[in-house]
């Protein structure tokens, strides 16, 4: 395999990973209702947050465009 072919598997995978902490964040929060749904969707938004800066990095790390330690 090529190195364009593997970033751009790479990449492709990167695009699946955003699409499937979407569809956790949207299933987690699917059956809620309320005052449940006002109480778990901080937290779930918080995490979904977490989940893309991670993808996001590896997506720098990829192209190039970031170190390849995460800080914090």
């Amino acid at each position: 395999m090529s190195t364009i072919a593997a970033v751009t598997e790479k990449l492709r995978e990167i695009d699946a990973d955003v699409q499937r902490a979407w569809q956790e964040y949207h299933e987690y929060l699917r059956d809620l209702t309320g005052q449940e749904y006002e109480d778990a969707e901080p937290e779930a938004w918080e995490l979904l947050q977490d989940e893309l800066q991670d993808i996001e990095h590896r997506r720098l790390i990829l192209s190039g465009s970031a170190p390849q330690t995460l800080a914090g």
